[in-house]
């Protein structure tokens, strides 16, 4: 009879009426029954951790009835060790023996815990990125310069702060991830003005009032500065031919 018990588990105990435990089966191949040897003969609750005592007892008041199992996750207390134990109760007889056959579930405790540290670990990690993101997001906001970050695999744009956004013309979604070549609106183009003067056109093909007014520099070539606010930075697509691109 114990050797067909012990193979359908690691471990099982026959506790009296009196819950005191009369037999101890344990599978070979889970251990030495030698260890477990102190266990026949004990008071049922001796046997686990205060918690689990308390909540072996409460499910003992209630059942199992007969013919019924439940099935319990208990800790083992001793002083050598601690093993945790699923076990699956049942009453046989009918003075009220109680068999309870267990598997040990120390491997999934250990896998449980591993699994909790690494979740505290990637929490502490990411608390830590954030921390760096928000402290990056200030500097890179309270600088009063336009600063534009760059990828240097790519070519596009990996950041910018709110100025640089501005001394370009676009927002800031708009000019993520865009070719740094590309950046901010088209170039423009002039339209002879009502007082015979030019006036340049944004990428819509809007004329802009409040632009001033371009007049021509340098060699004739179509290169062209305002003439007062802030200066254009003109960088020729060609050869000295071709239309030119500001940059701000």
């Amino acid at each position: 009879m114990a050797d067909i018990v012990t193979s359908a588990c690691d471990i099982a105990l026959v506790v009296s009426p009196g819950r005191v435990v009369e037999s101890v089966m344990v599978n070979p191949q889970f251990g030495s029954a030698e260890r477990f040897a102190a266990w026949q003969g004990a008071r049922l609750s001796q046997l686990f951790s205060p918690e689990s005592a308390q909540k072996l007892e409460n499910r003992l008041a209630d059942g199992p009835e007969p013919g019924r199992s439940l099935q319990l996750e208990l800790t083992h207390a001793a002083d050598a060790f601690t093993l945790p134990v699923r076990y699956t109760i049942t009453r046989s007889g009918e003075d009220g023996t109680l068999l309870l056959i267990g598997r040990d579930m120390q491997p999934l405790a250990e896998v449980q815990q591993q699994l909790v540290k690494a979740q505290l670990a990637l929490e502490r990690d990411y608390e830590a990125q954030r921390e760096i993101e928000t402290r990056y997001r200030v500097l890179l906001e309270a600088h009063p310069a336009p600063l534009l970050i760059v990828s240097m695999s790519t070519g596009r744009i990996a950041d910018l702060n709110l100025a640089a956004a501005a001394m370009i013309g676009a927002t800031r979604a708009e000019l993520i991830d865009a070719p740094v070549g590309q950046a901010g609106r088209a170039p423009p183009r002039r339209i002879p003005g009502k007082s015979g003067q030019d006036r340049r056109v944004g990428s819509a093909g809007r004329g802009r009032a409040d632009d001033p007014p371009l007049a021509p520099q340098g060699d004739g070539d179509g290169d062209a500065v305002p003439r007062g606010g802030r200066p254009a930075a003109v960088v020729p697509s060609g050869r000295g031919r071709g239309p030119a691109h500001p940059c701000r």
